[in-house]
């Protein structure tokens, strides 16, 4: 190699390296936009440029990998179904879906919708029925509880099933669920002399989980439980609660327990009691056996409460 071809090698290599240079390779933390050429970003970085608070440990080399034809790198992750409603981005085929769907919800509505007839109602019922027994089992999400609306909507269109009206739920508790519910009122009670609250908070951590031999991450999440109870002659309004905790856990609904989850208008008959669920995704990563202490508002009242983040969805802390 003659003189001018060893410094055109080298002016090429120099270019590259300035090319490459706020680039991370293969293995590395990384954030949005920052992966080296066609590698995607896997379940480090949040969205709106937010950091996880502390240091970063890197994805497990395995998840980081080339995409292929079509898909999203990172930068165009929050414009797909891959960037979940609180959530990081993933490669995904790195990842196993959800089960009931709700990680590709318009997607396989659209297919159901498309496919139509009795398996699509089968499927959708399956769906529905994945979604209750996690629910009555004290896992449920928001991307679950939307999920669950627009399917419940398909099943109009595609025709009634006897899921229409139960939403999934059979009468038949799981021995979790069954402990849940028959526990409820040994819980301490609050009031203000217009309304008592019984409560119960269940977080669950990040954490991965294996569905059908893959790996399946889940985002933080938490279900307040809310027992209340009118003790007016008249009719009441309840606003919706306020959790505060560190890490935050910002409400992003609350509904009637045992119904499909479109969001309560908080009004209370006189003497009337009714079971409510609140729903949401913690502010910040959070490892399964943390404790969490909360302070949970409603209306003028303060209800402190404590609990240890679960790592499955059926494996809780009570």
């Amino acid at each position: 190699m003659g003189a001018f071809d060893r410094l055109s090698a080298t002016a090429c290599v120099l270019a590259l390296l300035l090319l490459t240079a706020c680039k991370k390779a293969e293995g590395e933390a990384c954030s949005k936009g920052q992966c080296e050429g066609r590698l995607a970003c896997v379940g480090i970085e949040e969205p709106h440029q937010r950091h996880r608070a502390g240091k970063e440990e890197p994805p497990d080399p395995k998840l980081q990998r080339k995409p292929q034809p079509g898909e999203q790198t990172c930068q165009k992750c929050r414009e797909t179904e891959s960037c979940t409603d609180n959530g990081w981005c993933y490669c995904p085929e790195s990842y196993e879906g959800c089960p009931c769907g709700c990680d590709r919800s318009e997607k396989m509505s659209a297919e159901l919708r498309a496919q139509g007839g009795a398996e699509a109602l089968e499927t959708l019922g399956w769906s529905l029925q994945t979604i209750a027994e996690r629910e009555q089992a004290g896992y449920i999400t928001e991307a679950m509880v939307q999920h669950r609306l627009r399917l419940l909507g398909l099943q109009s269109e595609l025709g009634p099933t006897q899921a229409a009206s139960t939403f999934g739920l059979t009468p038949e508790l799981s021995p979790i669920a069954e402990r849940l519910r028959s526990s409820r009122g040994e819980l301490p009670a609050t009031d203000d002399g217009t309304l008592r609250v019984r409560s119960r908070l269940l977080v669950h951590g990040e954490a991965i989980e294996m569905v059908r031999g893959r790996k399946k991450k889940l985002l933080p999440s938490f279900r307040l439980w809310l027992g209340l109870e009118n003790l007016t002659r008249g009719p009441l309004t309840v606003r919706r609660p306020t959790v505060e905790a560190t890490p935050t856990l910002p409400v992003s609904r609350w509904y009637v327990e045992d119904t499909a989850g479109e969001p309560w208008n908080g009004q209370m008959q006189p003497d009337e009691t009714e079971s409510v669920l609140v729903v949401g995704y913690l502010g910040a990563p959070v490892k399964p056996g943390t404790r969490i202490d909360a302070v949970v508002h409603v209306g003028e009242m303060r209800i402190e409460t404590t609990a240890v983040a679960g790592k499955r969805w059926n494996e809780l802390f009570l």
